[in-house]
Order: structure tokens, then C-alpha cells, then sequence
């Protein structure tokens, strides 16, 4: 949630300096309200408990109603905490580190705090609140019924499926393909094929290849892990020679003949066992994806859906169109209040009610519109919105069926309820943060910025000043010469064209990009620095002098770096004096043993 910066800012009540930065030093989180006179931990109480205790209970074994944590009354349990923890590793790419867990902890609780400062505000009040949270309700009642009518009921492996998996991930199968958008092209070229006609003829039809192509359609090896789910199934279900029916994959539709196998020499019993459990995972994630995705293909086909192919098409020329105008970031979540949403409404033909799709649901006809689809926008993947547009509408339409059919079931509960809220108050936390830091007029106190110039270890920085010249130059060839020339006749350097000699130069501020070289560089030496194919330096360093860089030296860099964030820490600090927090530590202690039985491979 927080930028590198403001994370070590709101820490400094949490973590002290220590040498050893597996031990943090601790100290406690006042709690108000009941048994206020105790202390409890904070989040960052238990990382010497983590470490000592090893692998104990499965995380599969703890009850996913646990709560771990409260916020006035908020409850943080487990479940929660291990998704989010989840997708906050996933975001940032940050390890998963005891350290790192009681972090993000802390995260959620500050989430909680800034969402109720946001309800205050009247942000859950608007449109952009009301639409997030509606669906996050439908996204909930669409995985409800998703999860009770299919995952429920997949079959578990059984050994046979394991030992499959294990002598497929020790073949590579070498593939052709042909493939096609429309399921009707394929079903008419392997009518073809049936008919006699020659794979590589087909391929030359199917490629809509001017001239002869022994190349067409060749994919090459395929990994049975590391292809899509349908097609994998597919080609190592082939013998060698043989090709397939038409395969419907997340891509389109494909008929896949098999060129060659290689298998592994040697298959032993005990890699085997040491594989197995990662193996069996693996292949149990495939198969549910597999079976998932053919349970939604017959759920949708049973809606009778029929695609407004040229609104479509149309749809997908003005997202490119939007996306244009703020390449490269993808587009912004859109509301019918938004000024993007303003870009299709006015765009002719297309307008928020315009239909993309009609189907049958619940004995009645039903209109997907084009503010369905921005409804569900921000759910769908960026790159297929923009260049596979129709897959994207039918996943919006899939969504929109699933809520539907989770709706009419009466599937929401007290428990999808609490789980959208807290889907909300982050939401509403998001919001908020943003507007904190779009506030630059509020600046950091004295204290604040002296805290931040040792924090930030800044006090230990060393200001260096340097005497040298430098010449530059378009290619290392050039660079080559003059180095000879000056090194043989010196003094010649200064009639050299873009001559350049600097006398207490202060390096940190002027020359950013030659800061390196200049620190690095032999006194007395002419040395060539190269910064781009095209770019090189003649560089000769005469002196340089170092001295601790002051704190007034480094205000402005302080404050300007602490400026967009300073108005959001001093609100947190506020609203966590205010707050009751109580944490279990038991509780978090149980749910964050070593996983290590569930994370083997």
C-alpha cells in the first residue's frame, strides 16, 4: 500500500536500529477501551517466536474464521490476512519473511483506520464507492456459487493421475498447430484433414500463406507444465503422426499434430516420491483449471449468448483509441461519472446502453450493455481487453452470469458480506491515501525531518567535490585516440573540441550520471568512461575532497521526498492513538508457522 519512503516513515515507532536484523527491537502498542492499562504487541511482537517454531500445523488446518486481529471492532482473520499477504507479495515482489508478514499486518490495520476516516468524509457516498462495493457483492456471489457447484464436486487424484503427470513432465513433445478464432474454421479444416488432405497443406491454407511454408504453424517442444491447461492435455494425448480434433484453449481454437516425443532415459522410483507432492499440486491445480473452465463453457452455452459483433468491433477501436492518449499505462478503472466513461459516450454510435450481447438467463432475455461492461472493467486482464476484446466481453458477460445465478440461489451470507466490506474499506483506504498525497501544502515538522536524516541514514552520507576535466566523444574508437594523444603530449587535452575542466565540483547534485567514475577514477589517470554506444567519456580526475553532508545540506532533499506523504503519516499517527487495535498474538503465532509442508515443490 505504502511507497518505500513513507513505509520506513511509519515505521519509526516500530523498529528501532538494531544490529541484528533478524531480532528486532520491539516496543508496544498502547490498546484503549477494555484491560486498558495492559499493553499489547504490535506487529512486529512475534518474529522471534516464528523463527524458533518451524514447520508445525498446515496453514490448511487452521480454521479460516479465525480472527487474528480487531480494529474498533473491525476483525482481521486469518483467511483474509493470508490472501492479502498473498497479493501484497505477488504486487511488490517482496520475500516472505516473518518481518515482512507483521508489516502487512500493520498494513491492515492502518486500512481499517482510513477507511473509517474515509466513511466520515462521506467517500463511500459516491458513485465510484457505491459501484466497487455492488461489485464486490457480485464478484462474491459469482465465486460462491462457482465454488459450490463445481469445486466442491471435483474428484480428488488418485495415484494413476499422479504418476501420469510425473512421466509427462519428463517428455517434451514437439508440435504443429493449426489455429483459428472461429470454432466453425476449425471444425471445417479438420473435416479436411479427415478428407485427406495433408496437415502442411492445411497449415498454408490456415496462414493464408502466399508461397510454400514447411515451417507453418511449427510451434516446436512444449513443456506439459508450461503450456495453456486444454492444450497441453491435448498434445500429450497424441501419439506421434497423429493430430487432434479442434482443442479450445483461453487463445481460440486449435488442431495440434504431434511431430516428436522425447522422454526421458531414465524414470526412478524415488525421484518420483521426492517429486510427488509438488507434482500432484501441480497436476490438481491443471485439472480443476481444466474441468473449471469446461463447467463455464456449458454454463454459458446454456445462456444462448449472441454477440453484437459489430458494436464489438467498435468497442475495441475507441479502447485503443482511449489507450493511445495515456500510453503506456493501461486505462483507468472507469465510473459512468469518469471522464474517460465521458470518451465513449460521446463517441457516435456507442453509448453506455448500447447492447454487446444478448442471452437467456432465468427463463428471461437479458441485454449486456456497454455499462456492464465498464462495470466490470477493472476484474478484466489489461491486454486481453485491448487486443482480444471479444474474449473480454464474454468474461464480463461471465461474471455477470455467475453474480445472476449466485443472486437467484440466495447465496450471500453474514460471511460474504464481512468479506465484501473488507474489500471495501480497503477500497475506501486507496481513495483517501490518494487524496492525502495529491495534498503537498502540508510540511514536515523539525523533529520529523531530523528523525527522517538519521532514519534514513543520511547523517552517515559523505558531500564529494572534485577537480578533473573531460572531453566527450561519439564512439570509443575516437576516444582511443585522444587518450593517446594526451597521455603522450600532455597539456594537448585542452585543444581538444568539448575541452571541459570543472575545479570543486560538487558531484551529488551536478553530475549525477558521472558521480560513479568521478569517485571511482585513478588520481592523476586519464581513463575512458563509455555511457552509451554512443556516448564516451575522456575522464581525468586531479583531486577530490569528501565531507559529511549536514542536515541543512539535505533539508530540501528531506522534505521535498517526505512532502506527499507527510499528511497521511501525521493522520495515521492521530488515528492510532484514537483507535482500539487488539492482536492475538497466539492466534498469529498458530497461522504463521513455517508453511514449509505446503510450500515443497
Amino acid at each position: 500500500m505504502y511507497p518505500s519512503i513513507f513505509w520506513a516513515i511509519r515505521r519509526w515507532s516500530i523498529f528501532a536500529s538494531t544490529s541484528d536484523r533478524k531480532r528486532p527491537k520491539l516496543v508496544a502498542l498502547s490498546v484503549r477501551g477494555a484491560d486498558s492499562n495492559k499493553a499489547l504487541p504490535t506487529t512486529a511482537l512475534l518474529v522471534l517466536a516464528l523463527i524458533a517454531h518451524g514447520c508445525g500445523q498446515r496453514a490448511s488446518d487452521i480454521p479460516e474464521d479465525l480472527v487474528i486481529a480487531s480494529v474498533d471492532g473491525h476483525e482481521i482473520p486469518a483467511s483474509w490476512f493470508r490472501q492479502t499477504y498473498f497479493e501484497y507479495l505477488v504486487r511488490t515482489g517482496a520475500n516472505d519473511t516473518p518481518g515482512n508478514r507483521y508489516l502487512h499486518l500493520d498494513e491492515l490495520i492502518d486500512a481499517f483506520l482510513l477507511a473509517d476516516e474515509a466513511r466520515r468524509l462521506d467517500y463511500d457516498k459516491d458513485s465510484l464507492s457505491r459501484v466497487f462495493e455492488v461489485r464486490e457483492l457480485k464478484k462474491a456471489l459469482g465465486g460462491r456459487f462457482y465454488e459450490e457447484e463445481f469445486l466442491q464436486q471435483v474428484p480428488p487424484l488418485d495415484e494413476g493421475d499422479v504418476r501420469r503427470a510425473f512421466a509427462n513432465s519428463k517428455k517434451q513433445v514437439t508440435v504443429r498447430h493449426l489455429f483459428y478464432l472461429n470454432p466453425d474454421s476449425a471444425r471445417a479444416a479438420y473435416e479436411r484433414l479427415e478428407q485427406g488432405v495433408d496437415f502442411l497443406d492445411e497449415a498454408q491454407r490456415c496462414y493464408g500463406l502466399a508461397t510454400y511454408d514447411s515451417t507453418a504453424g511449427f510451434l516446436g517442444p512444449v513443456r506439459y507444465f508450461m503450456m495453456d491447461d486444454a492444450f497441453a492435455d491435448a498434445a500429450y494425448g497424441l501419439a506421434v503422426g497423429e493430430y487432434s480434433a479442434p482443442v479450445q484453449s483461453r487463445f481460440g481454437y486449435h488442431i495440434i499434430r504431434v511431430e516428436s516425443i522425447v522422454r526421458s532415459a531414465l524414470l526412478t522410483e524415488s525421484e518420483y516420491q521426492t517429486r510427488r507432492s509438488g507434482i500432484e499440486k501441480r497436476e490438481r491445480l491443471r485439472k480443476t483449471r481444466l474441468s473449471g473452465d469446461r463447467f463455464v463453457r456449458e454454463l454459458m452455452a446454456d445462456a444462448d449468448v449472441r454477440v453484437n459483433s459489430p458494436a464489438v468491433r467498435a468497442l475495441n477501436l475507441l479502447i485503443r483509441d482511449a489507450e493511445r492518449s495515456v500510453d503506456p499505462k493501461p486505462v483507468p478503472v472507469l465510473d459512468p461519472e469518469s471522464a474517460d466513461a465521458q470518451i465513449y459516450r460521446d463517441m457516435g454510435t456507442l453509448d453506455l446502453d448500447t447492447p454487446l450481447a444478448t442471452f437467456r438467463w432465468g427463463g428471461d432475455e437479458n441485454v449486456f450493455t456497454l455499462g456492464d461492461y465498464f462495470f466490470w472493467l477493472p476484474e478484466l486482464p489489461y491486454a486481453e481487453r485491448r487486443t482480444r476484446t471479444g474474449a473480454s466481453v464474454g468474461r464480463a458477460l461471465r461474471n455477470e452470469v455467475l453474480a445472476l445465478e449466485g443472486e437467484r440461489r440466495g447465496l450471500e451470507d453474514d460471511r460474504m458480506r464481512a468479506s465484501v466490506e473488507r474489500e471495501t474499506a480497503l477500497f475506501l483506504a486507496r481513495r483517501l491515501i490518494e487524496a492525502l498525497r495529491a495534498d503537498t501544502t502540508v510540511s514536515p515538522t523539525e523533529e520529523q525531518l531530523r528523525t527522517a536524516y538519521k532514519r534514513f541514514g543520511l547523517d552517515r552520507r559523505e558531500l564529494v567535490d572534485a577537480d578533473f576535466w573531460m572531453i566527450p566523444f561519439g564512439s570509443l574508437e575516437e576516444a582511443l585516440s585522444a587518450k593517446a594523444q594526451t597521455e603522450s603530449r600532455p597539456g594537448s587535452e585542452r585543444r581538444l573540441k568539448g575541452y571541459t575542466h570543472l575545479k570543486n565540483e560538487p558531484l551529488d547534485r551536478q553530475h549525477p550520471t558521472l558521480r560513479y567514475y568521478v569517485r571511482q577514477a585513478h588520481i592523476a589517470e586519464t581513463t575512458i568512461v563509455g555511457l552509451s554506444a554512443e556516448t564516451w567519456i575522456l575522464l581525468h580526475v586531479e583531486a577530490r575532497r569528501s565531507r559529511p553532508a549536514s542536515f541543512e545540506a539535505s533539508r530540501q532533499q528531506i522534505e521535498r521526498r517526505m512532502r506527499p506523504y507527510i499528511a497521511e503519516y501525521n493522520l495515521l499517527e492521530r488515528l492510532r492513538t484514537e483507535a482500539t487495535v487488539r492482536i492475538d498474538s497466539t492466534r498469529f503465532e498458530r497461522i504463521m508457522e513455517l508453511e514449509g509442508t505446503d510450500a515443497e515443490s
